[in-house]
């Protein structure tokens, strides 16, 4: 598979996971307003951005780096 086709997948795929992190958020802070569970989401969508994009070990960023530089 080409570098391009690889890197176009990989971002639909985080583009999906962005839009499911989305989506649990609407579902747990707006259609049960309940405000620890609100603040519980907004906590856990925070770690997994962070996950994603700042996480030292390893990020998206690392990933695509690796692929340009690989492939």
């Amino acid at each position: 598979m080409k570098k391009t086709a690889i890197l176009k997948k990989l971002e639909n795929h985080i583009d999906l996971i962005y839009e499911n992190i989305d989506s649990i958020s609407s579902l747990l802070e707006l259609d049960l307003e309940d405000d620890t569970l609100c603040e519980m989401s907004e906590t856990f969508r925070k770690n997994l951005e962070e996950a994603i994009s700042e996480n030292d070990t390893c990020n998206y960023t690392d990933i695509v780096e690796y692929i340009n530089e690989t492939y």
